[in-house]
């Protein structure tokens, strides 16, 4: 008999909007943008329609209704009248399309229930274990970076504790990208094939346009609204410029006792807010100086005699960036996993 996954839409979309390919954003969005990002998710085929189908037009309407009626906080008469055209016989489901200027937030992550009669361990040990073993591993880490012992070996191995704590790179969802050097600005005014007809439906031409010219001027520099992007498109252009995001940053301030005091400064205005909680993306006004002083120390990393490439370091920095700010919620319990000194 075939098995049918019974997860509601509702329920995968807000899995999918706090996980690494949505926006992780629980800041007040109006209807209408939460709609727009949710796009995503529909066009990756995270949701579906009866015995897994493609989800119908009226199929995406409901899905997108209770989401926002279950997984959001909404104004109370807003919440009436969504709850009252949710009824499969008679309601009208594409109501939440009338409020589209009307502000709501998307519920955290741990509102999710996980009742799995598999697990042995309460979250709380679960954690406390997941959360040692990341300790030991970012001192381990810590040791051969400042005593100059780095290898592939050692990388590859941190790399299979990260995966065996769920946090690894996913080479289905990023395959890998092979001859990039001598990619072609194709941009025009309008999209001219698939790829950029997306893009222009996502809402990101202007982003593309943007990104492709980063790509093709060797003179182009970052801005502080997009040093991620830009970091990228000099990847492609020359693999020896790393992968630049928050993740990638907070693994090497981590585990890197190369910086100094005033870059680990840098890092925590960018990476912690004035609460000493983490930013859901870094920001501020030494966005630049970060990815600059990033690419310094990771070129002081590499060490192609030893195996340890750029891209070797991308796939430990990037599990090893999330599970860190999925295991601290502040900057002091931070500052107490990297076991530095009080005052450091």
């Amino acid at each position: 008999m075939k098995t049918v996954s019974i997860m509601a839409n509702q329920d995968k979309l807000h899995k999918w909007w706090w996980g690494d390919s949505g926006p992780s954003n629980s800041e007040p969005l109006t209807i209408g943008q939460i709609n727009a990002a949710l796009q995503a998710a529909l066009a990756s085929g995270v949701v579906s329609g009866k015995y897994g189908n493609k989800i119908s037009a009226a199929g995406w309407n409901y899905a997108v209704l209770k989401f926002f009626i279950e997984k959001c906080t909404l104004p109370e008469p807003i919440k009436t009248v969504l709850i009252a055209n949710a009824n499969p016989r008679d309601g009208n489901y594409g109501v939440w399309r009338k409020h589209l200027d009307v502000k709501v937030s998307v519920n955290p992550h741990n509102s999710l229930r996980t009742n799995s009669p598999m697990s042995s361990k309460s979250p709380s040990a679960s954690n406390t274990v997941n959360k040692n073993t990341l300790k030991e591993l970012i001192a381990k880490l810590q040791k051969i970076i400042l005593h100059g012992e780095i290898n592939k070996g050692s990388i590859k191995n941190a790399i299979e504790i990260l995966a065996d704590l769920g946090y690894q790179y996913d080479d289905k969802k990023f395959p890998p990208i092979k001859v990039t050097e001598t990619f072609v600005d194709t941009s025009g005014e309008t999209p001219s094939n698939l790829a950029e007809a997306l893009l222009w439906k996502l809402g990101k031409w202007q982003s593309y346009k943007d990104f492709a010219a980063n790509y093709t001027n060797d003179d182009s520099e970052p801005t502080k609204q997009n040093v991620v992007f830009f970091a990228f498109a000099k990847h492609l252009k020359d693999r020896k410029n790393p992968i630049y995001d928050q993740h990638a940053i907070r693994a090497l301030w981590a585990i890197c006792g190369k910086l100094t005091a005033t870059e680990g400064k840098k890092c925590k205005t960018l990476l912690f807010d004035g609460n000493g909680k983490w930013k859901q993306v870094g920001s501020g006004s030494v966005t630049i100086e970060c990815y600059n002083l990033f690419v310094r120390h990771i070129h002081n990393l590499v060490s192609l005699d030893k195996g340890v490439t750029g891209g070797v370091i991308d796939r430990l920095l990037m599990p090893l960036g999330q599970a860190i700010k999925k295991s601290t919620k502040s900057y002091d319990e931070f500052h107490q996993l990297c076991g530095w000194p009080i005052d450091c």
